[in-house]
């Protein structure tokens, strides 16, 4: 994840003005070029690996912190600390994505055409600021993932997954509390319930494992990188360890 913070309240893009001889100008040009600076000096010193501007698929959330203004109530500087009191008056939040958009342009992606996904909050906060985290996936993972996708259609996994509950469900019995009549068949139904999978759906895997072995192992770590970065947690589910 890429997280730019710029200090300050959050500025709406202004419409462009015109002068008494019809010449158009951006009134907001100082501060876009020093937002523009801040961006450029942050993804410079924090992110050097990353190669800029962006060229693959990006999402985008922008997080608009303004200050507390001192009109305000105590009982609403309060639910303000609790994040119970929502920020519902101007500026409107695409006037402030538009301006961050604009100035992101050319620096941080090369069009925000790029852009498939954004979510926006304003609220208040002792601290305002804008943070803006960029989420851009590892494409050779993606590419890879995709590429088994496409060896496996959709409603076949739903199937396979249902054909792997008749092989738990024979599990699931406790063979040894059986007589061992109980037990042969038992078995029987497991032996059956495995044959089913190996001949409907062993050519599909077999193709998955030749192409991509041990595709499972990056794609885990990926989704674990990614799980941690957006969280902060480690991910505790045996699913990712096969």
């Amino acid at each position: 994840m890429i997280t730019i913070i710029i200090p300050g309240n959050p500025i709406p893009k202004m419409r462009h003005c015109t002068t008494r001889k019809g010449i158009s100008f951006d009134p907001q040009i100082k501060d876009k070029g020093a937002v523009k600076w801040i961006i450029m000096q942050q993804i410079k010193s924090r992110f050097p690996d990353i190669e800029f501007p962006l060229k693959g698929p990006i999402n985008c959330e922008f997080y608009f912190y303004f200050s507390i203004p001192e009109s305000f109530s105590k009982t609403q500087k309060t639910l303000i600390s609790w994040d119970a009191f929502e920020h519902t008056t101007k500026p409107d939040c695409d006037n402030l994505e538009k301006f961050y958009l604009d100035c992101m342009s050319k620096i941080v992606y090369e069009d925000d055409r790029r852009i498939y996904r954004m979510f926006t909050l304003k609220r208040y906060d002792e601290t305002p600021r804008t943070e803006i985290r960029i989420m851009v996936p590892d494409r050779a993972i993606i590419k890879k993932a995709r590429e088994i996708l496409s060896m496996f259609p959709a409603g076949e996994l739903a199937d396979f997954a249902c054909d792997l509950e008749l092989v738990a469900d024979c599990l699931d019995k406790e063979f040894l509390n059986h007589k061992e009549e109980a037990k042969e068949q038992l078995q029987l139904e497991a032996a059956y319930a495995i044959s089913i999978l190996a001949d409907r759906y062993g050519s599909f895997l077999n193709q998955i494992t030749k192409k991509y072995p041990e595709a499972w192992k990056n794609i885990s770590e990926f989704l674990e990188k990614n799980y941690k970065e957006i969280s902060g947690n480690e991910i505790n589910d045996s699913f990712y360890a096969p």
